[in-house]
């Protein structure tokens, strides 16, 4: 396939993530007012601020504390996306890469606008309940899956990578 046709399509699924994200993030900030299950297992919370990563783990209270690990984020996300181009470049597949992308912008982008990820699905059964994330953070650990499954087949250029003669 083209490169240029591939890149259009990662294109295409990172912006539907990221606005996805954005606008369910909006929507629940509006309208969520109280836990709403939509089944057993399944609930929508009213949003929380996450200030810290993954399942609230280093949550800064200070300024500082965040600002430094929003930067730290910030240059794991420009290293992961120099990553992600070698990899379109070299003609591989980069589905993995897009979703992983796409949601680590869209919580920085909480990050800046909201001082922190604003976070609103909760998984539970019984007296067990998963940390609060949202689908920024669902397409994040989709797309490690789809990138972990992909690293088990090696990546072949193909004959339309970037920089083949």
């Amino acid at each position: 396939m083209n490169s240029k046709i591939r890149l259009f399509g990662s294109f295409i699924l990172f912006i539907l993530i990221g606005l996805i994200d954005q606008l369910s993030k909006q929507h629940i900030m509006q309208y969520a007012k109280q836990k709403y299950y939509l089944n057993t297992l399944l609930a929508f919370t009213p949003p929380t601020l996450n200030r810290g990563i993954s399942g609230g783990m280093l949550h800064f209270t200070s300024t500082t504390g965040f600002i430094v690990l929003t930067i730290l984020i910030l240059f794991i996300i420009l290293g992961f996306a120099l990553y992600t181009y070698r990899r379109w470049s070299a003609g591989c597949t980069i589905i993995g890469e897009t979703f992983v992308l796409a949601g680590a912008l869209s919580n920085l982008l909480d990050r800046v606008l909201y001082h922190g990820v604003v976070d609103f699905i909760l998984l539970q059964y019984a007296q067990w309940s998963f940390p609060v994330f949202n689908i920024a953070d669902a397409a994040i650990t989709i797309g490690v899956i789809i990138m972990f499954l992909g690293a088990l087949m090696p990546c072949r250029p193909s004959r339309s990578s970037r920089w083949s003669a």
